[in-house]
């Protein structure tokens, strides 16, 4: 062989692991970063005690408008994990450089089951204007989707380390007979909601109504800011004939708001899809509990 195959076969291993992202160091501690709060209570449910979970997104913060810092972005690079939801809901994943044989994208096997937003255009909160367009990221709202995503969690989980692969899935086990039973809660409420009109004041529950048979009107509004007399106009004209109309808000509304559409004959819920998280606040499961009791309320 000459100087130059040799050479040549010598760098060939190089290139090929080249290609490849290095698992973490041996001195690593192992660590699971999720990339906001849904998706770090489930990775937390399966992981048991076994794995530490953190959540990256900071308290409070909006995980469609948050940008992770390099300090943030470094500790992503190092973690045994990164667990995203996909389906286009962090824009920043695509943006930063992380090690891809260690992401997790939650929704990659269910490409087929994704929504797109009919677009919408409206300002609130810190992010202004802007539009949702494309995927709706929501996936995590329909219980069922929730199951597939927890499956693609543990099943990383499981690869990343095989000696606790069995506890890892009976704690998944255990966690899909909860969002069964959420599922079941779930569609003895939307029987009860036939002759109700749903209304929403953010495009954030098409995976519900898909799956539950709902339609909801979307209004645009700011639960922050005063409702002025455009946006009374527009709920009034949706609830129009409607024996019953409820009003879906991720945050609460202003008292002001809750009574003016009260006088328009439309009841507020809050149904927080739980994407960020204050300091305190309970973990996705409960909360969504809580939602579904307090439509079920309405409903009565």
């Amino acid at each position: 062989m000459s100087a130059s195959a040799r050479l040549a076969f010598a760098c060939f291993p190089v290139l090929v692991a080249c290609t490849r992202q290095p698992p973490p160091a041996a001195s690593t501690p192992p660590l699971v970063l999720a990339s906001f709060p849904p998706l770090a209570d489930l990775a937390a449910r399966i992981a048991g005690d076994d794995v530490p979970v953190e959540c990256v997104l900071p308290p409070g913060q909006d995980p469609l408008h948050w940008r992770p810092s390099r300090a943030e972005v470094a500790a992503m690079q190092e973690a045994t994990l990164v667990v995203v939801n996909g389906a286009s809901f962090e824009r920043w994943v695509d943006r930063i450089s992380l090690p891809w044989s260690r992401v997790v994208d939650t929704t990659a096997a269910v490409r087929d089951r994704l929504l797109r937003f009919r677009t919408v255009t409206h300002s609130h909160g810190p992010g202004g204007e802007h539009s949702h367009e494309g995927i709706d990221g929501h996936t995590w709202l329909d219980p069922h989707l929730a199951k597939a995503q927890a499956a693609a969690i543990c099943d990383a989980l499981a690869r990343a380390f095989p000696h606790r692969a069995e506890a890892f899935r009976t704690r998944l086990a255990d966690l899909h007979r909860d969002l069964d039973a959420l599922d079941a809660r779930l569609r003895a409420v939307s029987e009860a909601l036939a002759d109700t009109r749903l209304l929403a004041s953010h495009p954030s529950y098409a995976y519900l109504a898909a799956r539950y048979g709902w339609e909801v009107g979307d209004l645009a509004l700011d639960p922050a800011a005063p409702l002025d007399d455009a946006a009374r106009a527009r709920a009034t004209a949706a609830a129009h004939g409607a024996r019953r109309t409820v009003l879906l808000w991720e945050t609460a509304p202003l008292p002001e708001t809750v009574a003016a559409l009260e006088a328009c004959g439309i009841r507020s819920v809050v149904f927080a899809p739980g994407a960020r998280r204050g300091a305190g606040e309970p973990d996705w499961l409960t909360l969504m509990q809580a939602n579904v009791a307090r439509l079920a309320a309405a409903a009565e």
